[in-house]
């Protein structure tokens, strides 16, 4: 087993999981990189996990002969309908594992079978709260009304995810309700901006 990590630069060092993860952060050529990573290694199972869009660049790259080894998809899937190219491509991956009840829906709708592979937490402090008197504790942690109805939105602060635009809708959705509140957990600076 090898890994290789668009976001990770490689520092610091990996030391807990059992194999070699390649860096790819900063790097000027990462698909290039990938692909000697591949013809260096010749897997026999290829696994890509991240947005539908990778999986896609890295099927149609050129120097890989799917034939002679399986490919496996693991994504999320925000939204429906699919993009037909990513349908079509999904049919072509040995499986296809998505990260929500939601996600295996979206595909079931393409037609293309995806199984659940729900993303692994520490269920001691990851876990929904406990009755009202946990979640009063807990919004009085963080300043929220115990009534407050809270959308809460968990992504990456780069163009395609529109943050300007999230909050430019939620304010003309929430303009008439006082106890509306957007929850933005994104980094601050990004690549975006």
């Amino acid at each position: 087993i090898i890994g290789a990590s668009f976001p990770w630069p490689g520092y610091p060092w990996n030391t807990v999981l059992p194999y070699h993860i390649f860096p790819l952060a900063g790097q000027p050529d990462q698909w290039g990189q990938i692909l000697g990573f591949i013809g260096a290694e010749n897997p026999d199972v290829i696994v890509m996990c991240q947005a539908f869009p990778y999986s896609t660049t890295l099927y149609n790259a050129p120097r890989i002969d799917w034939s002679t080894r399986k490919f496996i998809i693991v994504t999320p899937i925000d939204g429906t309908p699919l993009h037909p190219d990513w349908a079509k491509m999904a049919g072509a991956a040995d499986a296809i594992f998505t990260i929500s009840k939601f996600g295996v829906e979206a595909f079931r709708q393409e037609g293309v079978r995806a199984h659940l592979l729900q993303p692994g937490v520490d269920t001691n402090e990851f876990r929904a709260a406990e009755g009202p008197e946990e979640i009063a504790e807990l919004r009085a942690k963080v300043g929220l009304p115990v009534n407050a109805f809270v959308i809460g939105s968990f992504m990456m602060n780069q163009g395609r995810k529109a943050v300007p635009k999230v909050i430019e809708y939620f304010y003309e959705f929430a303009r008439d309700k006082k106890d509306a509140y957007l929850w933005l957990d994104i980094e601050k600076t990004s690549p975006a901006g």
